[in-house]
């Protein structure tokens, strides 16, 4: 059995696939979709709210980043996370294949909040299972392959999904997007996760799990009053405020402006 993790080049390969595997649904909702969605005339303001909506999870995520290092052990690791979380990202995408986006509407914002959840997930536990299974002095290369993947898969599922949708059509789209997120389970699911020594359940199993929980948020209180903590969310306010901003609305934006999909 070929380990993913085993060696550095496989780590490449698996990290890249596996951002890959984030970076197409998030170009597909952040970037095709509300473009379509002004296509078929749903208001901007509908559109801004679903996407404002949308964006919380991944906006919120270090609430419970921590938990998911917390919640392993022996037989549920990072590796299970990732797996576990993929599976429900598509499952939260199915119903796209069938539902009427402009009668059901709400009833589509649900779904894809769901999936957001399950997405900002997925990238905690991969960026934890990175730093977790590789050396230091590789990360950086690891760095390079995951953002390529990443900026692949949006722009594959970004405006690509909209050029795709001219020959298939948007369920089959739906299809192919479902497919590209589980592609990297299957090489996940003969990765081998090697057994972490900071375990917190594997390590502390004699300590109540409040008592972790409660130690848990007690650093990281003490991590959000440092200054470096402080002017990292400072700056999140500026430029990549705007950029997320803008990258909601530029496609409705064109479509307005006469262009199309």
């Amino acid at each position: 059995m070929m380990n993913f993790l085993a060696t550095p080049n496989r780590r490449k390969l698996l990290f890249g696939l596996l951002y890959l595997s984030e970076g197409a649904p998030i170009g597909f909702i952040w970037l095709g979709l509300p473009t379509r969605l002004r296509a078929m005339e749903v208001p901007v303001d509908q559109i801004t709210w679903l996407m404002a909506a949308l964006i919380l999870p991944w906006t919120l995520k270090f609430l419970w980043a921590p938990l998911i290092d917390l919640l392993r052990g022996p037989r549920w690791g990072f590796r299970h996370w990732i797996l576990s979380s993929q599976f429900l990202m598509a499952a939260t995408l199915l119903p796209l294949m069938w539902l009427d986006i402009r009668t059901e509407f709400s009833v589509m914002a649900v779904w894809l909040l769901m999936h957001a959840v399950c997405a900002a997930t997925q990238d905690i536990s991969i960026d934890a299972l990175c730093v977790n299974q590789s050396s230091p002095e590789e990360r950086g290369s690891l760095n390079g392959w995951m953002q390529c993947g990443v900026l692949v898969g949006r722009a594959a599922m970004g405006g690509g999904a909209l050029v795709l949708e001219q020959w298939i059509g948007f369920p089959a789209v739906v299809a192919v997007l479902i497919a590209i997120i589980l592609s990297s389970a299957t090489l996940l699911l003969f990765a081998c996760e090697k057994p972490s020594s900071d375990s917190p359940v594997a390590n502390d199993s004699g300590i109540a799990f409040f008592q972790r929980l409660r130690s848990m948020f007690h650093e990281l209180w003490i991590a959000v009053q440092s200054g470096g903590i402080r002017s990292g969310l400072i700056f999140t306010l500026t430029a990549p405020a705007a950029f997320k901003s803008l990258e909601a609305v530029i496609g409705p934006l064109l479509i307005d402006r006469g262009y199309s999909k």
